[in-house]
């Protein structure tokens, strides 16, 4: 009874996890303080976007 009790405190756990890391993985780079590049019909305006600092686009 023990060892059922403590695998299914484990399993709520990991589910938990799982779920948590779902919800605030996706939104973790949303806070980085700059926008993305400019786009304007068609044009993806580069000029203010450094690669090294601010990474790849997206």
């Amino acid at each position: 009874m023990l060892q059922s009790r403590k695998f299914g405190f484990t399993l709520f756990v990991v589910l938990l996890l799982v779920l948590i890391a779902a919800v605030v993985l996706p939104f973790a780079g949303i806070w980085s303080g700059k926008s993305g590049p400019y786009v304007k019909d068609g044009i993806l305006d580069l000029r203010d976007w450094d690669l090294d600092e601010d990474g790849n686009v997206r």
